[in-house]
């Protein structure tokens, strides 16, 4: 987990709530969203950290480890051959699989900050940005972003939604339509439902995955 106060609200990762399945929790002490959310990924240091919380749960019976932004794919590989349980940095790991399936999918991704998501974010065989992967942003002003970069305990639940709902909108009218969404950022976790009946294609996050790893299921389902 980062470190961080925010609220969370259902279905963020950061509730053990969210789960089907007993969480344990690890903070990585000064790991910021400001720290983790930039195009060249976190710095040597605060790698080590991650790891460093990785093996601890990993000693403590975790059976998967995940984490709580989706900007750490860019350190994937190394976290995951830090311990021998599966390690899943962001839900921008289910890309390679939705290609597998269905390698002419359109596929958005709805992530916290577009300006700071690049290439160096999205797994290998996953496609290119704005080459059959097409992402939106959070606007800077939205209630949502500035929650978290704020740190704020409170959240105004609808104007929250419904400016979450407009960026999925924006995404398509921008792009067109989508064969699937993927929610970069876990926060968002909240209105997974809501995005699905707007918009009518499958819709996965980190805690789907992290379902799915431990029922032997698949990552995101393209049938």
């Amino acid at each position: 987990m980062l470190d961080t106060a925010f609220i969370r609200l259902p279905g963020d990762i950061g509730r053990a709530d969210s789960f089907r399945i007993a969480v344990e929790y690890h903070v990585v002490r000064s790991a910021s969203v400001s720290r983790v959310v930039n195009p060249l990924g976190v710095n040597r240091e605060l790698l080590n950290r991650f790891i460093e919380s990785a093996r601890a749960l990993e000693s403590s019976g975790a059976s998967v480890i995940g984490t709580s932004c989706g900007f750490l794919s860019v350190a994937q590989n190394e976290l995951q051959n830090a311990v021998s349980v599966p390690f899943f940095s962001s839900s921008l790991l289910a890309l390679p699989h939705i290609r597998q399936q269905r390698p002419e999918a359109r596929v958005g991704v709805l992530t916290f900050d577009a300006e700071a998501l690049s290439q160096c974010h999205i797994p290998a065989g996953s496609g290119s940005l704005g080459q059959g992967i097409y992402i939106q942003g959070l606007h800077p002003q939205d209630q949502l972003r500035q929650v978290i970069e704020q740190d704020l305990e409170r959240i105004d639940e609808k104007t929250a939604g419904e400016q979450v709902l407009q960026r999925v909108e924006d995404l398509i009218e921008r792009h067109g339509p989508i064969d699937a969404l993927v929610l970069e950022c876990t926060n968002l976790s909240f209105w997974k439902s809501a995005m699905r009946a707007q918009i009518g294609v499958p819709v996965v996050d980190l805690v789907d995955m992290i379902h799915a790893a431990v029922n032997g299921g698949r990552l995101i389902d393209m049938e």
